[in-house]
């Protein structure tokens, strides 16, 4: 049986980083959010801990309804890498995965970042709006480039992924 959320147009929705803790959750999130590449548990565990100032979830009613994974790329720490934006899907329309990159660009530790990068596959297109509403708000220019294409994976059913550079960032810390 599906889980129902029945959100409120008043919903409160609540952003902080994640825990260890939160691994499982936001492991069946990934499940349950086709066409994201669904990674192992440990995995899941490991970003929620490791990585979690990088990263963000978005509760309501203490259920987690959003995930937001990221890094800072290792050659370029003013470089913000998204690797991975889910949104349950009762949540959807309601501007959750908007909210989560603006409150985790908004932290303190990003203070110097002055780009982002994320990849995203041609059919995905709220990711590609998400992308481009945040380069617009921000005033900054968003490039594309090929980055992985479908002879790089080792199943044929596995889309290409664009590469989108999101850059100058001047991110408004207010």
């Amino acid at each position: 049986k599906k889980s129902q959320l029945n959100m409120k147009a008043d919903s409160i929705i609540t952003y902080r980083h994640p825990r260890l803790e939160d691994g499982l959750e936001v492991y069946h999130l990934i499940k349950k959010c086709p066409p994201l590449d669904v990674n192992s548990q440990y995995y899941y565990y490991l970003i929620c801990s490791d990585f979690k100032n990088t990263c963000v979830v978005a509760e309501y009613e203490q259920k987690i309804i959003g995930f937001i994974s990221g890094y800072l790329k290792p050659e370029n720490s003013k470089c913000l890498f998204i690797w991975q934006v889910a949104v349950a899907e009762k949540a959807r329309g309601r501007k959750v995965a908007t909210n989560m990159l603006k409150w985790l660009t908004k932290q303190p530790n990003f203070s110097d970042i002055q780009s982002l990068e994320t990849t995203i596959s041609p059919a995905n297109k709220l990711s590609q709006n998400l992308f481009m509403g945040f380069a617009e708000e921000n005033k900054a220019n968003c490039q594309t480039n090929s980055f992985l294409d479908v002879y790089h994976f080792d199943t044929e059913s596995h889309a290409p992924e664009i590469l989108y550079k999101i850059f100058p960032l001047k991110l408004n810390k207010n």
